[in-house]
C-alpha cells in the first residue's frame, strides 16, 4: 500500500528546507516527494531514486521539476548530482526489512557516503524496531532514534532518525 499523508508528514517533519541537498530513496507514488515539496524543499535541491520504471515515469509526470533517477539506492556513485558528503538529508521510503541484508547494508553505506557530517537519514518501518541492525549502526558509528509513530497508516508505521554519533 502507498504511504499515507500522515506518515509522509511525519517522515519529513524534521527536514530543514534550504539546509542543503535532499535525496529520497524509493519515491514510489510520490507521497514523501509531495511532503518534501510542501515542506519547502526547493525542487532543484531534491533528487528521487526509484528503481521501478513505472513508478519513475509516474514521478516524472507528477513532479517535472524534480530530478528522478532510475537506479538502485545501493549503487549511486555515478548517478547522483551532488558529491559525496554534500547532502543534508536522506528520506527513505524503502521497505528495508524486506530487502536482502547485503543490499540493505549497501543502501545504508550509500546514504552515509552522500550525507554531510551532520546529515541525517529518516527511515520508516512497519516494525517498532529500527530496520537497520545494531551491528550496522555500530559499524558506521550511527545512532537511531525513534522519532514517531503513525498508527493511522495501513499498516501502522514508525519513523527513525539516523545520524552519526
Amino acid at each position: 500500500m502507498p504511504s499515507g499523508k500522515e506518515l509522509a508528514a511525519l517522515i519529513v517533519r524534521d527536514v530543514v528546507p534550504n539546509k542543503g541537498r535532499v535525496i529520497e530513496f524509493g519515491g514510489g507514488t510520490g507521497a514523501f516527494t509531495q511532503a518534501l515539496l510542501d515542506k519547502g524543499v526547493p525542487p532543484e535541491q531534491l533528487e528521487i531514486i526509484e528503481i521501478n520504471p513505472d513508478f519513475a515515469d509516474g514521478l516524472r509526470a507528477r513532479f517535472p521539476s524534480v530530478t528522478i533517477i532510475e537506479a538502485s539506492a545501493a549503487v549511486l556513485d555515478d548517478v547522483v548530482a551532488g558529491a559525496a558528503g554534500s547532502y543534508a538529508f536522506v528520506v527513505s521510503g524503502l521497505p528495508l526489512l524486506s530487502i536482502p541484508k547485503p543490499v540493505r547494508e549497501a543502501i545504508v553505506a550509500q546514504a552515509f557516503r552522500l550525507l554531510a557530517a551532520d546529515g541525517e537519514m529518516f527511515q520508516f518501518s512497519y516494525s517498532p524496531r529500527c530496520p537497520i541492525s545494531k551491528a550496522v549502526l555500530s559499524d558506521y558509528n550511527l545512532v537511531a532514534i525513534k522519532s514517531g509513530a503513525c498508527p493511522k497508516n495501513i499498516p501502522p508505521a514508525y519513523v527513525f532518525r539516523i545520524k552519526r554519533v
